[in-house]
């Protein structure tokens, strides 16, 4: 349930860049239209990019074959969009901040720690 969850807010995030509405299925379709494949590339790179999930995980979530479908989905999703994109749109929908020796942390969790301090 929880990646089902997950990969709905980045659905949700993937959006505003495509004119054609995006669910999970029209991700997990076979089609190899740019309609079908550009949004599946964004999804998948903002997951493996951002979130704790592997490859295989991502790949079964998203009813691929396997960990190299993702990895190749990755690379195409960085090539079009760029790495920071993906990370900042991941960033804005799950309120989650890279912290320097602690990886991804949240946003208010990580402030009200800032807040102690001061």
């Amino acid at each position: 349930m929880f990646y089902r969850a997950k990969l709905e807010k980045c659905i949700e995030a993937a959006q505003p860049f495509f004119k054609s509405k995006i669910t999970v299925k029209t991700l997990m379709t076979r089609s190899k239209s740019q309609k079908y494949t550009l949004p599946r590339f964004f999804v998948m790179g903002m997951l493996f990019r951002n979130s704790h999930l592997s490859g295989p995980q991502i790949a079964k979530m998203l009813g691929l074959k396997d960990h190299t479908s993702v990895l190749n989905g990755v690379n195409r999703a960085n090539e079009i969009w760029g790495e920071s994109v993906l990370r900042e749109e991941y960033q804005k929908f799950f309120q989650y901040v890279f912290v320097n020796g602690e990886g991804w942390v949240l946003k208010k969790d990580y402030q009200a720690r800032l807040d102690e301090e001061l």
